[in-house]
């Protein structure tokens, strides 16, 4: 019987161990303020939205649920947002990944990418540390409606590292007219700068940011707001 009662205290002690675990784990996700993600539809019209998870470690592997998606791939699902209309997503888990109206990411398509990083505090670590959220809008493939990114309402500033120290909206023009715009990659500006990588059917490509800007950035534990992602009108 005393062996009996050993056991049941070892094994009370594990499970009230694993608790305490379990409970600190969920505590590190939400030690800041975290970042939420609006889809706002500020046209007359409705229109189809795709969600596009970038996945890894760490990060949220599944649409489904998210802005009310259940047609989903895992990684991509999309959804229908009437006019004048937002959905909002509220949860501290990381999240990586793109928006785009009316066509899904796809090689060689005039698509423009509304891009983020968010929410990943929690995934510092020896080998990966001061992790980064981050913002941008992706015309590295082209251009197929006008749309734009504000940043509001709490965290940290967003900065694009070299001249705009307190980024609050991002709003692209047409096809050749993004260059050297804060938080824009210009079409077959695969890195910014320069168009190293860019594939054939991105020519001719824009002229190249001449700084870094394309990246809008703050440190993760400083999440906080809300990212909008703005969708205005088709450019056809």
């Amino acid at each position: 019987m005393k062996n009996v009662g050993k056991i049941i205290f070892i094994v009370a002690i594990i499970i009230g161990g694993w608790a305490w675990y379990s409970h600190n784990q969920s505590l590190e996700v939400e030690n800041y303020p975290h970042t939420k993600l609006m889809v706002k539809n500020m046209s007359n019209d409705s229109i189809q939205v795709y969600l596009t998870l970038g996945g890894g470690a760490g990060y949220t592997h599944s649409v489904s649920g998210i802005f009310g998606i259940t047609n989903n791939q895992s990684l991509q699902g999309s959804f229908y947002l009437g006019a004048n209309d937002s959905v909002m997503y509220d949860n501290p888990a990381p999240i990586s990944g793109n928006i785009s109206f009316g066509i899904p990411p796809m090689n060689c398509t005039s698509v423009n990418l509304f891009e983020f990083c968010l929410n990943n505090a929690s995934l510092d670590s020896k080998d990966t540390p001061n992790q980064m959220e981050s913002v941008d809008i992706s015309c590295m493939s082209g251009v197929n409606v006008y749309g734009s990114m504000e940043l509001k309402s709490g965290g940290g500033y967003w900065t694009d590292n070299h001249k705009d120290t307190n980024a609050t909206k991002i709003v692209n023009k047409a096809k050749y007219h993004n260059s050297n715009i804060s938080g824009i990659f210009p079409y077959g500006c695969t890195n910014c700068i320069n168009t190293a990588g860019k594939q054939a059917c991105q020519t001719p490509a824009a002229t190249p940011s001449t700084y870094n800007i394309c990246l809008i950035q703050r440190n993760a534990k400083e999440s906080g707001g809300v990212v909008i992602i703005n969708y205005l009108r088709s450019v056809y």
